[in-house]
């Protein structure tokens, strides 16, 4: 079977390396105190609750895989579903809480909760929409949302270069709310790096975070689904760094290879607080277009002007946002 899941470690060595997920890692850990914690994207578990209705084959999914892989280290690892609950509607959210159970009963049934483990609390009456999200949620989704929102309405002026839309993206955020994450900005680079220039693993990456096609609704609707792909791997090293939930190794468990190729260029060093490290391209003209853009935004953040508090950059992101889907779901005129 080809492989289609990846086991992505947010925090790394100095020179990006990290070790295997292997028995003699996880012991290590669980000598140390260290709980090795797997936490689930969406689509690992949406297979889950697929092969529990018994819509697909379970011999047929990549979940025998990851099956082969957990089932030696059941006793010395915790799986989560968290994060990826959050992202879907209250009553699929149920559904494949419920399978999730399911499944691991039936195919991973050494497999013991955390010490810390609590039951799952399904939110009644949730909504995915943006503005209907837990306050937490928001602030977790706000930088990623906005930033990949602001993309699609910048790559809509045909008329710009690719550099102008980079100059364009950063001059906006930095005046309407004072910041861009340095993950958002070095996905815009790529994203809008002439495609021409890209290997396949890179074509994949934008192709998987920049959906051009479709109409403004799933527009919109990508950029949230994107959003909460940058917050699962932020959000992880920063539960390992501050130790949220203790003493935690967490990795991100998905089949996403959009996700697997940004972690190539995405990690965070090991002993040094959240420390972004930002990959280049070795293609010659990505890496000069991706340097130029590097050169700019460093630039233009130590010349912004004093840090808001965390309370004002929160309702300017927000009144940037609903300016942006106003724009998308309402065609509403910007003024910017």
């Amino acid at each position: 079977m080809k492989n289609s899941i990846f086991f992505l470690k947010p925090i790394r060595w100095k020179d990006g390396a990290y070790h295997s997920l292997n028995i003699l890692h996880c012991l290590n850990n669980q000598a140390q105190g260290i709980v090795t914690s797997l936490y689930l994207d969406l689509n690992i578990l949406s297979k889950m609750r697929q092969v529990i209705k018994k819509e697909i084959k379970y011999e047929d999914t990549f979940l025998v895989e990851f099956v082969n892989i957990i089932k030696p280290l059941s006793k010395l690892v915790s799986i989560s579903p968290g994060f990826a609950l959050e992202e879907v509607r209250c009553n699929y959210q149920e559904d494949i809480y419920i399978a999730f159970e399911e499944f691991i009963k039936i195919y991973l049934p050494e497999l013991t909760d955390a010490y810390n483990a609590l039951p799952y609390q399904i939110i009644k009456d949730k909504s995915s929409e943006f503005n209907c999200l837990h306050p937490l949620t928001k602030q977790m989704l706000i930088s990623g949302y906005s930033t990949m929102l602001l993309m699609h309405y910048i790559s809509l002026d045909k008329s710009l270069s690719e550099m102008d839309k980079f100059v364009k993206l950063i001059d906006i955020m930095l005046r309407e709310v004072g910041m861009i994450g340095a993950v958002e900005s070095m996905l815009a680079a790529y994203c809008f790096c002439n495609t021409s220039f890209l290997d396949n693993d890179l074509k994949l990456m934008v192709n998987n975070f920049f959906k051009r096609s479709g109409n403004h609704k799933q527009l919109r609707d990508n950029s949230l689904n994107v959003a909460w792909d940058i917050a699962y791997y932020r959000t992880l090293a920063f539960i390992e760094v501050e130790k949220i939930s203790g003493f935690q190794e967490c990795w991100l468990v998905t089949a996403d290879r959009g996700i697997n190729v940004l972690s190539k260029y995405l990690f965070y060093l090991k002993g040094q607080g959240n420390c972004t490290v930002l990959m280049s391209s070795d293609l010659p003209e990505v890496k000069l277009f991706y340097e130029k853009c590097q050169e700019y935004y460093n630039q233009m953040m130590s010349n912004r002007s004093q840090a808001l508090s965390r309370e004002i950059k929160l309702v300017k992101f927000e009144m940037l946002i609903q300016k942006l889907e106003d724009y998308f779901l309402k065609n509403k005129k910007l003024d910017f």
